[in-house]
């Protein structure tokens, strides 16, 4: 499947606001395929989907967000927001992302918090994968991010599709391994 590249244009995201005003459709989640904060108007998107009633959610790797934007989001009332992480620490992450830096990230979570205060909006979620953490690992993470969010979720990453028998990499009993500790 291949997709686009760029920014919905605004024509579309005019169509998209006008069909959740007709059809009053309750929510709108701007996640996959890309990331909602490269669209230069994505707050902009929020507000005019906020002005005809919509609960709106974003998914973020979190890696564009600066302090005005944050608090833009906490101003325009946004619903709800999930970051994205892969890994349980720092070596992990990076590792997972490239060009990543996993504090940065977290005080940009902690700054969202902060920044939030008392209020309710927006839902503040963090999410990882994992590929073979260990569980000190996992509960230093958990440590790590419970007190900045409203909820998080660890899971693993699911490569039990993978076939390591076919594969002509260093990596072959890594994969292996992950696999065996999703069993």
């Amino acid at each position: 499947m291949k997709h686009l590249k760029g920014t919905m244009p605004d024509e579309v995201v005019t169509a998209i606001v006008e069909n959740v005003k007709k059809y009053q459709i309750p929510g709108v989640r701007l996640i996959r395929w890309g990331e909602p904060t490269l669209h230069p108007k994505y707050i902009d998107i929020i507000r005019q989907l906020k002005n005809v009633g919509a609960i709106v959610h974003i998914n973020t790797n979190g890696s564009l967000l600066n302090k005005e934007q944050i608090k833009r989001l906490v101003d325009v009332e946004l619903d709800s927001l999930k970051f994205s992480f892969q890994g349980a620490d720092e070596g992990t992450y990076n590792e997972m992302r490239e060009g990543g830096d996993y504090k940065h990230l977290l005080e940009k979570v902690e700054s969202l918090y902060q920044t939030r205060g008392e209020k309710v909006k927006p839902y503040i979620q963090i999410s990882t994968t994992l590929t073979g953490e260990s569980v000190e690992q996992i509960e230093n993470f958990k440590k790590d991010v419970e007190v900045k969010c409203d909820y998080y979720n660890v899971r693993y990453t699911q490569l039990t599709h993978i076939n390591g028998d076919n594969m002509k990499i260093d990596e072959e009993e890594k994969i292996r391994n992950l696999q065996a500790q999703e069993n």
